[in-house]
């Protein structure tokens, strides 16, 4: 999907090692509040709900170079990069 096409083109500058995480933090947020955006006529269900915090995991995992093999929660990853939801 389109999403996963953009995560891929951001995935340079999520596991560069000279970007801070402040500045990985703000790309995420920003790529979510677009997408966000670019459906508001989407029905926020719980499916879809569940399908932008993977999206959102996604990212997060690939700026700590985290593959989806190891075994990691949703808290320690969230924990790892700053942010709470």
């Amino acid at each position: 999907n389109k999403a996963n096409e953009i995560i891929g083109q951001m995935a340079l500058i999520l596991k560069c090692k000279h970007a801070t995480m402040n500045t990985k933090r703000a790309l995420i947020k920003i790529f979510l509040t677009t997408l966000c955006y670019r459906c508001q006529t989407w029905m926020l269900t719980s499916n879809n709900r569940r399908k932008l915090v993977i999206t959102e995991m996604k990212c997060q995992r690939r700026m700590l170079e985290i593959s989806r093999r190891e075994w990691y929660s949703n808290e320690v990853i969230r924990k790892k990069v700053g942010t709470t939801s």
